[in-house]
């Protein structure tokens, strides 16, 4: 986002949310059925490995929940069956490699390719192409992570970790696919400010009045282990960790 001015942003943000609409407008109707959620929570997982393995550049966590709302919008279609295997390495895979090309890398997923389907290439192919169609060939999205991004363009690097820390917990959570990334943003600044006593201003703090947003601070609430400012950063590296560990084994 720093191709962006402030004035810029604002007014992205502001075309962006112009609908004044709460929940996700890209899932279909229904959302994701409620039996999917504990294989989308393990399905993210793989994908977290995925990003800790083969990316290690500041673009990481665009790719991470790119790859996340790729995975939303086909699992609410409902068309893949996920009682094989190889279809939940394949959709992991593809929404991973899908948001890796797209935000630039295309080497890198171009060598995972070679490296990581070399027995399938034909049958991954032909997986991504049905992924393709139900994404309806529109890779390009705001994700919560954009909108935290700009809207924290000039706020404090504390407050800027301890965001990143509650998204990293929240986007494996069933709530995070009920509202849309602009809401869960403005919900996710709450929660950090208000950890911290932060009293500052921000243009986009208006919208903690919003009865909606209420409501979503109330249920995150239930969900997530809101950090300090000293365990963020902690608990975070400690994820990664784990996930290196994941990787190595």
């Amino acid at each position: 986002m720093n191709v962006f001015s402030y004035s810029e942003i604002r007014l992205i943000i502001a075309k962006s949310t112009s609908s004044n609409n709460i929940f996700l407008p890209y899932l279909k109707s229904g959302g994701i059925k409620p039996k999917l959620f504990p294989q989308r929570i393990s399905l993210i997982k793989t994908i977290k490995t995925y990003i800790k393995k083969y990316c290690h550049n500041s673009d990481k966590y665009n790719v991470l929940y790119l790859s996340i709302l790729y995975l939303d919008i086909i699992l609410s279609k409902n068309k893949i069956s996920l009682s094989h295997d190889k279809n939940l390495k394949y959709l992991c895979l593809c929404c991973f490699l899908l948001s890796l090309k797209l935000i630039g890398t295309y080497d890198t997923s171009r060598k995972i390719i070679s490296n990581f389907c070399r027995n399938y290439k034909q049958e991954y192919k032909f997986f991504e192409a049905q992924c393709l169609m139900l994404l309806e060939h529109n890779l390009v999205y705001t994700t919560t992570y954009d909108y935290l991004n700009m809207i924290l363009i000039k706020e404090p690097r504390k407050i800027v970790s301890i965001c990143n820390s509650l998204l990293y917990q929240i986007c494996e959570e069933s709530i995070y696919t009920c509202y849309s990334p602009f809401y869960i943003s403005i919900a996710i600044i709450q929660l950090a400010k208000n950890s911290i006593n932060d009293k500052s201003h921000n243009h986009y703090d208006k919208y903690f009045q919003d009865e909606n947003v209420k409501t979503l601070i109330k249920k995150l609430k239930n969900v997530v282990n809101i950090p300090s400012i000293t365990t963020a950063g902690i608990n975070r590296r400690s994820e990664e960790r784990r996930v290196g560990k994941e990787c190595r084994s």
